[in-house]
């Protein structure tokens, strides 16, 4: 299935691009690689999540 087209192939956007897909599919796994960033990562993600849901 075709979910987008760049005008030039770059095989490294690409494999960034299905990571992004996997972690976004699955949160829980997203949570640990935030949490293997370090605090300051998960802090940062969790205060932009709270600014994005209250609006």
């Amino acid at each position: 299935m075709t979910v987008g087209h760049v005008q030039f192939f770059d095989e490294t956007f690409l494999a960034a691009l299905n990571v992004v897909d996997a972690l976004v599919s699955l949160p829980a796994d997203l949570a640990w690689v935030l949490d293997a960033a370090g605090g300051l990562a998960l802090d940062h993600a969790g205060k932009i999540a709270a600014e994005r849901a209250a609006g």
